[in-house]
This record gives structure tokens, C-alpha cells and sequence, in this order.
């Protein structure tokens, strides 16, 4: 009688340990630097060629890149959980791979709201629920500290935020990027049109006359910044290119993870210093 409810209570235990420590796959740059912040970066067995935060995602086994998987080396791998984002999910490999019996979960980034929610999910999948909440309240005090660092300048008002420069490319309406700003009491030029992301001609950017174009389609070395400068140094009629308030920031640090507080920092060390 003894062995059969040690037994018992062996079987209804498994199923927690099991989950008390996975092998994981992240398919996204953001979901390895989140699960690092978990304090579950030693479960990691495959990322993607991209991630490169911290620096030991670097020395992970890499099963993808921004466009495909390799199903094959994934399945070697045996993970236990994989983690994918809904935002620019292969589809097709994704059935394949759910077909050799891989757990994949899909999470969501695509609104701040979303990153929250999916930080708790992840939480949820790796037992660090503790964790996750203190992550999430980081952020959010952290955010209201900034917000109230914001001047209160009428430039703050008048901006624009390209993401793409052949063709121009502007954040929107209803994405990550605007709901930070939003946050931060920053305005945004494209904000309460119909597009997350708008294709936009030099027209229109002279229409809106922006005071200050914030560039996060590359990264922010001098000499990128220099090359757009001679791209753009003709549009005199910008009052942001004629007072010189065109600024490149890091694209990284606005990606859906807990460093996009550098770059919610970095916007607001750059509006305190604008005269």
C-alpha cells in the first residue's frame, strides 16, 4: 500500500518537474534576451543567427534566421518548448515541425501591451513567474520616470520616426514603437492614420514639416548618420533638417524586450537636449 501511493504521488509530481526546466528553442531576437532576463538562458539549445544579446546567445546553436527554420537541426535538438513570435511566422514549417510532435508556443509583440502579456506567458512556460512580475514592474516605473523627465517643448510634439529609407518608412498608428512614445507623452506625426507603418514620398514629409526626424532604420554609427545628412541636406524646407534635429538611435534598443528602456532613454536624454 506504501509503494502504491509513493507511485501515485510520483505521477502526479512528474508532470510539475518535467516543466521545472525545459530545452529551448527561441525563434526571435527579443524572446532569447527575455528568457536570458528570466534567469533560463542556460535552457537555451537553439536561437536564431540574429540573436546577439546577451553576448552568450552568440554561442548558441543556431537553427534560423529571420526568414526560415531548419526543421531538421531543430528535431536533432529535441527541444521541449519552442518559442516563435505571431509576427513574421513561416507558417508552413511551423505545421511541420507541430507534426513531429514539437511544442511551439506563438506569442505576441506587436503592441507594448503585447510585450507585457507575453513576458508573463513566458513566466508562466518557464516557472519564473516571480521573476517576470519584477520585470514588468521595472519597466513600468522606469517608464513613468522617463515620462516625467520629457520636456514640456512644442518640438516634442512635431516628430517623425523613419524605420525605412528606400522607400521612406514611418511608424504609425497601433505598434510598439508609437505606444512607447505615447508613454513618454512624445508625439508622432503618423500617429492616428490607418497604417502601422505608412510608405511615405518626400512630399509628404515637406507637408508635415516634422522639427525633429528620429532615423531607426540603421544603427547609430557616425558614419550612417553623415550619409543620410548628404541624403537629405537639400530638403531645407524641414525645419528639422535646417535646425540639424535629425537623429539615428539604435534599432535594437526599441525591440520588444526589457532593454527598450535604452532606447525609451535614449529618446528622452535626446529631447532634454534640444534647444
Amino acid at each position: 500500500m506504501r509503494f502504491i501511493r509513493s507511485f501515485t504521488l510520483f505521477c502526479c509530481l512528474f508532470p510539475l518537474v518535467a516543466q521545472a526546466s525545459h530545452r529551448l528553442i527561441s525563434l526571435k531576437p527579443n524572446i532569447t534576451e527575455i528568457i536570458f532576463d528570466l534567469g533560463a538562458g542556460d535552457q537555451l539549445i537553439g536561437v536564431t543567427s540574429y540573436c546577439d544579446r546577451p553576448a552568450e546567445a552568440t554561442k548558441i546553436a543556431k537553427v534560423a534566421d529571420y526568414i526560415h527554420l531548419d526543421s531538421e537541426k531543430i528535431m536533432w535538438l529535441k527541444p521541449t518548448l519552442v518559442l516563435g513570435s505571431t509576427e513574421n511566422s513561416v507558417e508552413r514549417e511551423f505545421r511541420f515541425l507541430t507534426k513531429q510532435g514539437i511544442h511551439i508556443e506563438f506569442l505576441s509583440f506587436g503592441r507594448l501591451n503585447q510585450m507585457f502579456d507575453s513576458i508573463t506567458k513566458m513566466g508562466d512556460f518557464l516557472n519564473t513567474q516571480e521573476k517576470a512580475h519584477e520585470i514588468l514592474n521595472h519597466i513600468q516605473s522606469t517608464l513613468q520616470e522617463l515620462k516625467d523627465q520629457v520636456p514640456s517643448n512644442p518640438l516634442t510634439q512635431k516628430v517623425v520616426v523613419m524605420v525605412g529609407l528606400k522607400p521612406f518608412v514611418v511608424v504609425g498608428n497601433d505598434n510598439l514603437i508609437d505606444d512607447l512614445m505615447k508613454d513618454l507623452n512624445i508625439g508622432n506625426l503618423y500617429r492616428g492614420g490607418k497604417s502601422r507603418y505608412p510608405t511615405i514620398n518626400i512630399e509628404d514629409l515637406i507637408l508635415k514639416s516634422p522639427e525633429v526626424i528620429i532615423d531607426l532604420s540603421m544603427g547609430d554609427e557616425e558614419k550612417t548618420k553623415s550619409e543620410h545628412w548628404a541624403q537629405l541636406h537639400d530638403l531645407q524646407s524641414i525645419p528639422a533638417i535646417k535646425n540639424k534635429r535629425y537623429y539615428v538611435l539604435d534599432v535594437r534598443d526599441f525591440h520588444p524586450a526589457p532593454s527598450l528602456l535604452n532606447g525609451a532613454r535614449a529618446l528622452v536624454e535626446l529631447f532634454k537636449g534640444i534647444k
